[in-house]
């Protein structure tokens, strides 16, 4: 009895450490564009020199849109993107009208940063301490946060940089599809997990448990709040702002049987 009891604990243990490892801790990471991100390898490739507040670049406590909550940015309409596609895709997402659907209001409020045109200081609401919008107007925010293009940007076809553009999503995973239409599809050879696997290994879908739901968003896969740097406390293995590890491809092992 004593040796499973002391098995038990020391289980507890190392699950308490394996939760522990993700820190929730937004200012410690590059989505703080505040003027007191520090310890960024490299730096932030945008940050405010006159806005100390941390949160306000996305909520605000009054007047915000009601896209999520408080949230404090004008959000980009959802149709006019273009969707990743190949050959591979399933019948369900190769369907009438899959090319041309709309984002969902989940991803849009990534987008809202991402799209490859809206400014890091353009929010609804300026703090009430300062009255003024953040500076450094000129960024847009690229993807993963190096230099070059913003993830609703067109890389150039000659190789040289990227076109400027906005909404193209065509070298992008899909988002804004039912996960569970692609599992359910006729075409479906067991390349995909079932929807309660996929949420067990820490996937997150969006809207209703249902044949023709859970839908794939950014946020299946990305959790805007985790710290991963580690001169602040992160865990490095969350990289860039994953819900779960990708160690072995165990993130994307957990939708794909590959």
């Amino acid at each position: 009895m004593l040796r499973k009891s002391v098995l038990v604990v020391a289980l507890l243990l190392v699950a308490t450490n394996l939760w522990a490892a993700k820190t929730m801790d937004v200012s410690g990471t590059r989505h703080n564009l505040s003027s007191t991100s520090v310890n960024i390898p490299g730096g932030n490739y945008y940050m405010a020199t006159n806005e100390d507040e941390v949160c306000i670049f996305c909520h605000t406590p009054h007047g915000g849109t009601m896209n999520t909550p408080l949230w404090n940015r004008a959000v980009p309409t959802g149709t006019g993107f273009t969707h990743y596609t190949s050959a591979t895709l399933s019948g369900y997402m190769t369907g009438a009208g899959m090319s041309t659907r709309p984002v969902n209001a989940e991803s849009l409020l990534c987008m809202s940063c991402h799209d490859g045109s809206t400014a890091m200081n353009s929010i609804i609401n300026n703090s009430n301490r300062t009255a003024a919008a953040p500076d450094n107007t000129s960024n847009i925010q690229p993807m993963f946060f190096a230099i070059g293009g913003a993830i609703g940007d067109a890389p150039d076809p000659s190789g040289w940089g990227f076109l400027g553009d906005t909404k193209n999503l065509s070298d992008d995973h899909p988002i804004s599809f039912s996960y569970s239409s692609s599992y359910n599809h006729t075409d479906n050879t067991g390349e995909f997990r079932a929807p309660a696997d996929a949420k067990t290994s820490g996937i997150r879908f969006f809207g209703a448990d249902i044949a023709t739901g859970n839908f794939v968003e950014c946020s299946s896969c990305h959790d805007p709040h985790v710290n991963y740097e580690a001169a602040n406390g992160g865990d490095t293995a969350y990289t860039p702002f994953l819900v779960t590890p990708n160690t072995g491809s165990a993130l994307c092992l957990a939708c794909h049987i590959k």
